[in-house]
């Protein structure tokens, strides 16, 4: 698994990661300006194979309409408990940033995809969102942690079906619990480990 860009996009500066695998291309999240991300992946002589979205606030699903357009026969694949937030601007947010996003194109879930022909693993975490879709690389050591986990922090829970006591539980449960040397790319920020979050990770601190 390489990582071939992060782009920090929109006035939240959400990160988009394009990433190559197996001699295919991948994105993780759809931020605003996701022209810069289409540009790049054209510029790539490989195929880009699925369009992973990590959870659906608006900060993380903005570029979707511009995705689907460019390249319509790639999947988008969202965790199905959050697929109607897509056609609900209350529910992705985007009512918070005054707009009405509305993605109405075809989405499939991570059960309706060959995650295992590429050794990819979807860890469900619930406590930011109703359920955000962590994306593992388990033979590369790599994970794409949403806004579930950040570098020193964890994601917000104060938000519509947030639950800090949930969110700690299962990170601690289901993402600690991962190789020491396992990387983490967020959702927003700088990348990290898990040893790292571990020891240095003020809201975790509390279980080790």
């Amino acid at each position: 698994m390489i990582l071939r860009k992060r782009f920090i996009l929109g006035d939240l500066k959400s990160n988009s990661y394009v990433i190559e695998h197996q001699r295919k291309l991948f994105i993780i999240d759809a931020g605003e300006d996701a022209e810069k991300i289409i540009d790049f992946v054209n510029t790539i002589s490989l195929p880009l194979t699925y369009i992973f979205i990590t959870h659906t606030h608006y900060d993380h699903i903005a570029g979707l309409n511009a995705l689907h357009e460019a390249f319509p026969d790639v999947p988008i694949v969202v965790n199905k408990k959050e697929q109607p937030f897509l056609k609900d601007p209350k529910e992705n947010l985007s009512t918070l940033d005054g707009k009405e996003f509305i993605y109405d194109g075809p989405v499939y879930d991570y059960t309706e995809v060959d995650l295992e022909q590429f050794a990819i693993e979807m860890i469900p975490i619930s406590g930011h969102s109703l359920e955000s879709a962590c994306i593992y690389f388990p033979r590369h050591n790599v994970l794409f942690s949403g806004d579930v986990l950040f570098r020193h922090n964890i994601g917000r829970s104060d938000l519509p079906h947030g639950n800090e006591q949930e969110l700690i539980k299962e990170i601690h449960e289901d993402l600690l619990t991962l190789p020491a040397d396992t990387k983490i790319y967020p959702g927003h920020g700088f990348p990290s480990t898990v040893a790292e979050e571990r020891i240095d990770n003020p809201k975790l601190k509390e279980f080790f």
